[in-house]
């Protein structure tokens, strides 16, 4: 795959699970990293960036070390797909490759945090 075939089928992915998850927007829900690069990793495979089944490695290879720990900080799944999903437009629009940089996904953050603006906080999901 092309860059371009490389970004775009994680904007698809992530823009997939943005809207699966969109009930959870005003919720906190912890993130999950094993189920995270579990989903990841059919995409890893077949844009050639897998190069181990462990899910952070997985994780690392579309996202700096720097932006993975930034997105591991969202509040749910919603908030983490929606700014892979932009951030993954950010990156390519600015020539770069993977992994995602943490320049990427805090702009797409800042447009994640413009949109949420007029909703009300997150609240605690109940266990």
């Amino acid at each position: 795959m092309n860059r371009h075939e490389v970004f775009n089928s994680l904007y698809q992915m992530a823009a997939r699970e943005s809207l699966k998850h969109r009930g959870l927007k005003r919720l906190i829900q912890s993130l999950d990293m094993n189920h995270l690069g579990c989903q990841l990793r059919g995409l890893a495979c077949v844009t050639g960036q897998a190069r181990t089944d462990v899910p952070e490695d997985i994780l690392s290879a579309f996202f700096s070390a720097q932006a993975l720990s930034y997105l591991l900080e969202m509040p749910n799944p919603y908030c983490f797909w929606t700014i892979v999903k932009a951030a993954a437009i950010y990156q390519e629009i600015m020539g770069g490759s993977l992994p995602i940089s943490l320049r990427a996904v805090k702009l797409a953050s800042a447009r994640l945090v413009e949109e949420l603006a007029g909703d009300p906080p997150p609240q605690k999901l109940c266990a």
